[in-house]
């Protein structure tokens, strides 16, 4: 949102003659709702006047998984 913002400020200040930009908004799946927010944002995004859409990671990285979400089976945690 913030650099869909500065790209609106640039164009409307005069700074870049044409600046065409589609946002993709990743859904990284780290959070049970990182899919609602990641729609909410290319939502938002659109009202703006913006063209958006919400990608998913298909599998993410294992350091992006919320630790709360996997059972630690460590004992010495």
């Amino acid at each position: 949102m913030a650099l869909a913002f500065l790209c609106k400020q640039l164009k409307q200040n005069g700074l870049v003659d044409d600046l065409d930009i589609t946002a993709f908004v990743i859904d990284h799946k780290a959070r049970e709702e990182s899919a609602v927010e990641a729609q909410t944002v290319a939502r938002r995004l659109r009202a703006l006047g913006r063209p958006a859409c919400a990608l998913m990671l298909d599998n993410p990285p294992e350091h992006l998984i919320d630790p709360a979400r996997h059972q630690n089976t460590d004992p010495r945690s």
